[in-house]
């Protein structure tokens, strides 16, 4: 029967980057005969490269836990998981929980949906608005004040963003990466 063991590296903070490396190292030398699972949150303490080619293990999480970065990673050296998921997390964090699991893949209960408004931009787009800007001509009216003159510009131009750069709204999930 093999055993899994986890290996909690946080008490290793105070020691310097090429020495946890080789702690981790010599611990997955010693428990080589076993299922190892290194997980945890890494911040941008350890290299993941390094990790996965001194230690020979595998990565299984793939998805930005915070941010855009993947700072909770789980590391195994046999692939004993079928499915992982990066959700957000129950309690008050600004880091999202990462579920590793085998078996059926389970349905998403928290999904939230929340609707969104962008505004499409392409090259095609930013020639058309130059093209017009090119043309257009704004003479001040000298018998309004400042403050009419500058709405009246201000008017012209949202009026060109809304015709060449319509807003669309889209629906956005919690499960989209």
């Amino acid at each position: 029967m093999r055993l899994t063991r986890l290996i909690n590296i946080t008490y290793l903070l105070t020691y310097q980057l090429s020495d946890i490396l080789s702690h981790i190292e010599a611990c997955m030398d010693a428990l080589s005969d076993e299922s190892v699972i290194l997980a945890g949150d890494f911040n941008t303490l350890l290299d993941n490269e390094d990790i996965i080619s001194r230690c020979a293990i595998s990565s299984i999480v793939h998805q930005p836990t915070r941010g855009t970065s993947k700072l909770d990673r789980i590391y195994v050296i046999d692939l004993c998981y079928d499915n992982v998921e990066v959700v957000s997390s129950t309690v008050k964090s600004d880091h999202m929980a990462v579920i590793a699991y085998t078996g059926l893949q389970m349905p998403t209960i928290n999904k939230r949906r929340k609707r969104r408004v962008f505004r499409q931009r392409s090259p095609a787009q930013h020639a058309l608005f130059l093209k017009h800007l090119s043309q257009m001509t704004f003479t001040p009216d000298h018998n309004r004040g400042v403050q009419e003159n500058f709405d009246s510009m201000c008017a012209c131009m949202r009026n060109l963003l809304e015709q060449l750069y319509p807003e669309r709204e889209i629906t956005v999930t919690s499960t989209d990466p």
